[in-house]
């Protein structure tokens, strides 16, 4: 049951991870000038995939670490990556219980990063996402796993993707970033709780 709810987690909280660094990881690859976000800042990640429900993701980007809020399956986890330890945790805070995932957890959220192929990504010009200022991309990628993705970045002039659009191996998915707020992030908020006991990976 654990194993299979902690995979849930991890899972939807990197896919969001993932794809908040896009402009880093593809644009090294295919241009210079797209770097991370140039500012910490709060937002929902609103994913939306066609015959699925709606999934919410609250991230917080910090400078070297995200949390990502997933409102199940536990009913709530917290995953926090800290890019330069090279270490993720997951919380649960109904159970005050945290997992410290193995490397290799890790890497399947950071390493296996998406990287340009066939063209990687265009700059297609000035756009405007629910009133913001950004400009579009088109982007191709594909991960070290083999996963593809097809279609459009937005991402605004201090390099926040406010929107991804396009198709993949499993079908479309449309993932945007609502309620944006810039500005410095509670470093509590990456910390493991006071109290919290730790349970394996795995465990039950």
């Amino acid at each position: 049951m654990w194993r299979k709810a902690g995979a849930m987690a991890f899972g939807a909280a990197a896919f969001g991870a993932v794809l908040s660094v896009v402009a880093a990881d593809a644009g090294r690859a295919a241009e210079d000038a797209v770097r991370r976000p140039k500012v910490p800042f709060t937002g929902d990640l609103i994913v939306k995939r066609p015959g699925e429900r709606v999934v919410r993701i609250r991230l917080h980007y910090g400078v070297a670490r995200l949390r990502m809020d997933v409102p199940w399956p536990d009913p709530r986890v917290a995953t926090v990556i800290d890019r330069l330890r090279r270490k993720a945790v997951i919380l649960l805070p109904r159970r005050r219980e945290f997992v410290n995932l193995p490397a290799g957890a890790y890497a399947d959220a950071m390493a296996d990063r998406l990287t340009a192929a066939r063209g990687g990504l265009e700059r297609l010009g000035p756009d405007r996402i629910r009133g913001i200022a950004a400009t579009r991309f088109a982007l191709k990628t594909r991960t070290a796993a083999g996963t593809a993705f097809e279609g459009h970045v937005w991402l605004t002039d201090d390099n926040i993707m406010i929107r991804t659009a396009g198709r993949t191996p499993k079908g479309p998915v449309d993932i945007s970033l609502r309620n944006l707020r810039r500005g410095p992030i509670d470093p509590s908020l990456f910390a493991i709780p006071s109290g919290y006991t730790e349970r394996k990976a795995g465990g039950r």
